[in-house]
């Protein structure tokens, strides 16, 4: 593929972090499968590197991609966000210990959420809308927010009870533990 001036910039940047901005169809999965590409061949380890995006289709694509540059049999881990946080808390038992599950968490399907947070209002005597419940809370008055706090602590009770984890909630447990 054909780089301009800005793409090769950012390929061969030296700097450990980088931010391209660029519109759709300007060529940023080219660029960034070409960075990755150019880091092995400076000597970087292909299974030091992670790849994460947003879609399956969009890490498969990479991949892909990167195998068309590269003949090596080792190859850098690309997947998503979500997947990457779900195989650390079902790999790694401190990891999935600190979450406060025992055993590999399921995702939760959207019924079973559903039934949880019925059981949870309906437990705790909680008239908040879902609005409310779903919303931030620092934008509730004192009366709601200490609704909605009481309602979040057994809500995740429940669902570590249950065995079960959400999308959101993995992210930002993962998020907040390497932070």
């Amino acid at each position: 593929m054909e780089y301009n001036k800005a793409q090769l910039e950012a390929i061969n940047s030296t700097d450990s972090h980088i931010l391209c901005l660029a519109a759709a169809g300007s060529g940023k999965t080219s660029v960034l499968v070409g960075r990755i590409s150019h880091l092995v061949d400076t000597g970087v380890d292909p299974a030091s590197i992670l790849v994460l995006t947003f879609t399956n289709a969009a890490a498969q694509e990479m991949s892909e991609r990167y195998c068309k540059m590269q003949s090596r049999n080792t190859k850098p881990t690309f997947g998503t966000f979500h997947s990457f946080c779900y195989r650390l808390i079902v790999r790694d038992p401190i990891i999935r210990t600190s979450l406060g599950y025992d055993a590999a968490p399921t995702l939760a399907s959207d019924a079973q959420l559903k039934k949880i947070r019925t059981s949870c209002k309906m437990m705790l005597g909680i008239k908040l809308s879902e609005e409310k419940l779903n919303g931030d809370p620092k934008f509730l008055n004192a009366k709601d927010r200490f609704q909605h706090d009481l309602f979040q602590k057994r809500f995740d009770q429940e669902l570590k009870k249950a065995g079960l984890i959400t999308f959101d909630i993995m992210c930002y447990a993962v998020a907040k533990l390497f932070s």
